[in-house]
């Protein structure tokens, strides 16, 4: 569904800031806390399930690591994307890396080396907080697909993503006709918070030809979100609580979100996620935490029609920290 695709990439232009009350947002991006001084995420393995309901059996889809590399100023310098395998890891044939660039207030990322035709950009823009107020993605395969999407981003009083604008461009090859087509749409997701937390998103499409709008939901637990990446949107957009494309698969512009250019975080990581209407849509998350509050494991599951809750199981990320 194209609104769960919109809603995944604004997720993940969200994650990684260290709250503050009186800047808006963390002092280092990707880099730690106020203080610089939460622990840094080395890697976080991803391992995605899908639920066979004829044979009512769990299956594992796909499964892939990313390895972060910090400068000296504590930003992320690249992401090594490695260790595909799984029915869908066909177009993942080698390792390849994502490599940051940081110009003044222009911060841009892409893919390098990889062997599959899919070519992965992104760049954006900082406020003189440290926080993305536009940005460009383009993300296309060779001869065949491309996706370009401009984004805006405005925050409130108190330094907290308020709202979204991406307008995106879909250009289709058609080999049997030799020409291309496009298709545009933009769509608006607007964010509310309470108790120091993202609790619900208002996304309405916008276009000439079709409008439709959607209310994603989430509530929260005690397991603190501490860690320098912002590991609440990672559940969210997980989740399809999210507005461009999940932050860890290939390079999306999600990873400005999970490196935390997106203003205030959440305080708590999301126990449940839901969209307004639709039951089948609720996701719950589990957290194993090392003795020092920090996530190393989060369980995600769906609400499958199924009484066996194994069978719910839908994603598993496994995060270590530097020493």
């Amino acid at each position: 569904m194209k609104h769960l695709f919109t809603l995944l990439w604004a997720a993940a232009l969200l994650c990684g800031c260290t709250s503050s009350d009186d800047d808006g947002g963390g002092k280092t991006p990707g880099g730690g806390g106020d203080d610089g001084d939460a622990r840094r995420v080395a890697s976080i393995e991803t391992v995605s399930y899908w639920y066979d309901s004829y044979n009512e059996q769990l299956v594992e889809d796909d499964r892939f690591t990313r390895k972060f590399v910090y400068d000296d100023q504590g930003r992320v310098s690249q992401m090594l994307m490695t260790d595909f395998s799984g029915p869908d890891s066909w177009d993942m044939h080698d390792d390849f890396t994502v490599r940051f660039t940081y110009d003044g207030t222009h911060i841009a990322y892409e893919s390098v080396g990889q062997v599959a035709p899919d070519i992965f950009k992104s760049s954006a823009e900082l406020d003189e907080k440290g926080r993305i107020v536009s940005g460009l993605a383009d993300s296309y395969i060779k001869d065949t697909d491309r996706e370009v999407v401009e984004y805006t981003v405005s925050y409130d009083d108190a330094g907290r993503m308020a709202e979204v604008r991406t307008d995106a461009t879909n250009y289709n090859y058609d080999s049997g006709s030799d020409q291309t087509n496009t298709y545009s749409y933009a769509d608006i997701h607007e964010f509310v918070w309470e108790n120091g937390n993202s609790t619900k998103v208002i996304s309405r499409s916008v276009g000439d030809d079709s409008s439709s709008s959607w209310v994603g939901r989430a509530s929260y637990g005690r397991v603190r979100n501490k860690a320098n990446f912002d590991l609440s949107w990672l559940t969210l957009l997980s989740a399809g609580w999210t507005f461009i494309d999940t932050p860890l698969y290939y390079c999306s512009p999600g990873l400005f979100t999970l490196l935390g250019y997106h203003g205030t975080r959440s305080e708590y990581l999301p126990e449940r996620v839901e969209e307004d209407g639709v039951p089948d849509s609720v996701c719950t998350f589990e957290y194993e935490v090392d003795k020092e509050g920090y996530p190393t494991k989060i369980i995600g599951r769906s609400n499958e029609k199924s009484a066996d809750l194994s069978l719910h199981l839908f994603v598993v990320y496994n995060i270590t920290y530097e020493e």
